[in-house]
């Protein structure tokens, strides 16, 4: 029995670490110099243009609930379901026949994301989000944060070659 660990199994650690902490950076920036008028936790969020002004701002807000803030105020139960998320990723990636190196990176992706979203969670009670979609100054999309990229990234990567790989069999 072969017992090397694949190369894509490196890929998804690796690049989990490197989302996670670059995810937590940025956080931690928005939550540094973001900071809420009065000291406030959930008051009106402080936001500032950011590369293209009226189209994308950087906005700090702290989101108790998952994407669209679906179930807001119930952080112990969606801290739960990331951590089975991210014991399935785990469990998913070991169980694959031969990985690629594409689904190392997705599932890495993945992974970090959902940690990153996990540990603040725990840690704080929310998540903070940034990323403010505009039009016209006028937000139009949920205000997402790196974690949330690399879980959308990550599925889409998967997505992505899971349908290649079913062209190539047929």
């Amino acid at each position: 029995m072969d017992r090397r660990v694949p190369f894509s199994s490196y890929l998804m650690y690796v690049t989990c670490i490197a989302w996670l902490a670059f995810d937590m950076w940025v956080k931690a920036w928005v939550e540094n110099h973001l900071n809420y008028p009065g000291g406030s936790h959930f008051e009106l969020p402080m936001s500032i243009p950011f590369l293209v002004p009226g189209y994308f701002a950087l906005t700090h807000v702290k989101n108790t609930g998952g994407a669209w803030s679906v179930l807001s105020g119930h952080v112990p139960v969606l801290a739960m379901v990331a951590g089975i998320v991210a014991i399935f990723i785990l469990g998913y990636e070991r169980r694959l026949a031969r990985p690629s190196w594409w689904q190392g990176i997705g599932l890495g992706l993945l992974l970090g994301g959902t940690l990153g979203n996990f540990i603040d969670r725990v840690r704080f009670g929310h998540v903070t989000d940034m990323f403010d979609l505009q039009w016209h100054g006028h937000n139009w999309f949920p205000i997402f944060n790196i974690a949330d990229m690399g879980i959308d990234i990550g599925i889409g990567m998967l997505l992505i070659f899971s349908a290649i790989a079913a062209r190539r069999r047929h």
